[in-house]
């Protein structure tokens, strides 16, 4: 098992759906900046959670909202046209909106939601 723990800003809109299986989760599109020693560039991840409280949670999540993730992370490498791509997938086990200093002008995220911001969920099941 791999785990990272990445923080980065929402690409667009949190997804809630629903599996085949009945089974609710959130879709999340997370980038996070990088220096690659001669400009910014942004890695791109492909966030999935799971439990009604992480649904719930981050189902509330808005482009450009600051978020910190950890989970089970994993990488896979397929060729494209124009050479070889790296998809990033993590599936969350527990996520913080805001944290750490916002840009200027950006949403305060825990206003929007409930005074959400500094709260942590854990483990998919419960608050911490």
């Amino acid at each position: 098992m791999q785990i990272a723990t990445i923080t980065g800003n929402l690409g667009a809109d949190a997804e809630v759906q629903t599996s085949k299986g009945g089974t609710e989760y959130v879709s999340l599109r997370v980038g996070v900046g990088y220096y690659d020693g001669q400009e910014r560039q942004t890695q791109w991840w492909r966030v999935s959670a799971f439990g009604p409280r992480l649904v719930r949670y981050l189902g509330n999540g808005r482009k450009g909202d600051k978020v910190t993730i950890a989970g089970e992370f994993n990488a896979s490498i397929w060729d494209s046209r124009n050479g070889p791509q790296v998809d990033l997938d993590l599936v969350a086990s527990s996520a913080e909106f805001g944290g750490g200093q916002q840009d200027s002008g950006q949403r305060d995220a825990g206003q929007r939601a409930g005074q959400r911001a500094g709260q942590r969920v854990a483990n998919g099941g419960g608050w911490q």
